[in-house]
């Protein structure tokens, strides 16, 4: 590993037990074990995040490590349940090797420490599908080559796939939440935090170990292949819908996200929306695949309550909604014009401004009434603004 990598490793080590105890609590107050595993497997991505890091994208290293460590080591909890249980001179192996790596130490370090073969250490990095960037690639030409995988990666190598599926893996479970009822997405969420035990997952939720299964019985053999086959492409919506037997309008229920876009864009004329911001800061994290859906209701919304609002570019051939004009204005230009009318007209206009009125001025509401119906005798047009407050007693 280069000295200018190593730096950047070691200043960001923090990184892995932060996205370890943070994202992964569920997982290791269950099985305290996994948190040597997880931090191995979290070393591993900070040193690849670190290997492909580019300031030109404008985004801080610190939010483009966390997403690569905890794309890592969920792909890593996906795995570990179809895994052979290996020997223990492997598992052992494994233990010291992720806590050596913690301290930023390398295999020969760990093995001349621990006692631990390096053979153990390099067949349990395989066993795991985890490549050791330090470790020599054994060439049988070349029986002397000190080439590491480290010097092997190339502008080819694409760590930031692993951002994709992570989004990718987002949408879907987006998509699950508005497509199963509630105990069903409940079951797929237990899952997903590594419950696997059908008796485990009824205590859980209350329910019976017969329901369980029949639960995820139905999300293996038809929930889970279908989406695959929408998400891919090969089925349309409406066919997504039909073979799940639920309503397409349940994707289009977004009220909540469109009322606060909608104040957002009332309350800050002229600038650009920001939809994945302003949602954040609400406590709404919504993917890109949802987001452009809900743009063109919350445009189709705005321009309902009379609004005016347009999309201007954004990045990389993106939008983003700006209101135009602030209804408010034209409200009040719409309403001096009635106002001047009105006097063209000759009619009368009847402010009755903070008067307050309780249940006894039965007096003045007599008095009100006769006066409404002597203008209408007079034939002028009365308009009659009643504006009511709390008045404390």
């Amino acid at each position: 590993m280069n000295e200018e990598i190593n730096k950047m490793v070691e200043e960001n080590l923090n990184l892995v037990p932060f996205v370890v105890y943070k994202k992964f609590k569920v997982d290791i107050s269950k099985n305290p074990d996994l948190i040597d595993e997880y931090i191995g497997v979290g070393n591993e991505a900070l040193i690849e995040a670190c290997q492909r890091f580019d300031e030109s994208h404008g985004v801080k290293f610190s939010t483009y490590a966390v997403s690569i460590i905890w794309g890592k080591i969920q792909r890593f909890r996906r795995d570990k349940k179809n895994s052979i249980r290996l020997p223990r001179r492997l598992q052992k192996a494994g233990t010291e090797y992720n806590r050596g790596k913690a301290l930023n130490k390398d295999i020969d370090t760990i093995c001349k420490e621990t006692g631990v073969k390096k053979e153990d250490i390099e067949e349990w990095l395989r066993s795991k599908g985890v490549v050791n960037l330090d470790t020599p690639i054994r060439d049988p030409k070349d029986e002397g080559s000190n080439t590491t995988m480290l010097d092997m990666l190339t502008d080819d190598f694409d760590v930031e796939e692993s951002v994709v599926e992570d989004i990718k893996y987002k949408e879907k479970m987006e998509i699950l939440e508005k497509a199963l009822r509630p105990l069903e997405f409940q079951v797929v969420k237990l899952v997903e935090s590594g419950i696997y035990k059908q008796n485990d997952l009824a205590n859980i939720l209350g329910v019976s170990q017969p329901q369980v299964s029949r639960i995820l019985k139905r999300l293996t053999k038809l929930v889970g292949p279908t989406l695959e086959k929408y998400y891919s492409g090969e089925i349309d919506l409406q066919e997504f819908c039909k073979r799940l037997k639920i309503k397409e309008d349940v994707f289009m229920n977004f009220d909540k996200e469109i009322k606060i876009a909608c104040n957002w864009l009332i309350n800050n004329p002229g600038e650009e929306l920001n939809l994945a911001k302003v949602l954040k800061e609400e406590g709404i994290n919504i993917s890109s695949y949802y987001r452009t859906r809900l743009k063109g209701m919350i445009l189709k919304e705005m321009l309902k309550e009379g609004y005016q609002v347009e999309e201007v570019p954004y990045a990389s051939g993106g939008t983003r909604l700006k209101l135009c004009e602030s209804k408010e204005i034209r409200e009040n230009q719409e309403k001096e014009k009635i106002i001047i009318e009105e006097k063209e007209e000759e009619n009368v206009l009847l402010n009755i401004l903070d008067i307050p009125i309780s249940n006894c001025d039965l007096e003045f509401t007599e008095a009100l009434q006769k006066s409404l119906s002597m203008f209408t005798m007079l034939g002028k047009t009365t308009v009659l603004d009643i504006r009511v407050r709390e008045v404390s007693q």
